[in-house]
């Protein structure tokens, strides 16, 4: 689950959370009873490591999926340079 504060008052006061279950969006005003909790969550921005990781992560999918569209472009290539059987026009 996901949540966070979205919206504080002029002194600092939380008014809105916006959550996330997997399965339902919402955002809806603050209550202390209920979202007390979300101020006192760890943020992913205060271990670098982590977000290092989650870069890591990214460049080596997309170094994959490079790799998996060269390889598809490269055996295109072949049908491509193929000799033409029904000779030449």
């Amino acid at each position: 689950m996901h949540a966070e504060i979205t919206g504080y008052d002029d002194s600092g006061n939380p008014t809105h959370v916006f959550t996330d279950d997997g399965f339902a969006q919402v955002s809806r005003s603050y209550d202390p009873k209920e979202d007390g909790w979300i101020k006192n969550q760890l943020s992913f921005d205060e271990f670098p490591m982590i977000r290092m990781g989650q870069d890591m992560a990214y460049l080596v999918q997309l170094v994959n999926k490079l790799q998996r569209d060269n390889f598809h472009l490269k055996e295109q290539l072949k049908l491509w340079q193929k000799p033409n059987i029904f000779g030449s026009l």
